[in-house]
């Protein structure tokens, strides 16, 4: 917990206008679908939050869950299998989006080089 902590912190006192979204019940039933611990910030932004918003909730990044402001990763990557929506693509993980209509994905061979990057599209 001492990460999501820092997290805080750091969103309080950012100049970027930043708002993050906690879940009542944290859980790891996401981390496990994807393969991470809440050692790693994403990991802790999973577990612990519905989304963080960015300047002034343009900019979205995904928690575990849905609220207000922010969608799911869960559906953005189509978790569980058997929920597939079109054109989702493969070879990376959506992490966020903003609202006009671009999204953020750590790239898994979708977008070729830098494996492991977050990238635009």
């Amino acid at each position: 917990m001492k990460l999501i902590d820092e997290i805080i912190e750091k969103i309080n006192t950012s100049k970027n206008n930043l708002e993050i979204i906690l879940v009542s019940n944290p859980s790891d039933e996401i981390l496990d679908t994807i393969g991470l611990t809440e050692k790693s910030t994403l990991g802790t932004l999973l577990k612990y939050t519905n989304g963080v918003l960015v300047k002034n909730k343009l900019l979205r990044l995904f928690g575990s869950g849905d609220s207000e402001w922010t969608d799911s990763i869960k559906e953005w990557n189509n978790f569980p299998q058997e929920k597939q929506i079109d054109n989702i693509p493969n070879g990376c993980l959506i992490i966020g989006y903003d609202i006009l209509g671009g999204f953020f994905a750590i790239n898994g061979g979708y977008f070729g080089k830098d494996l492991g990057k977050v990238c635009t599209r």
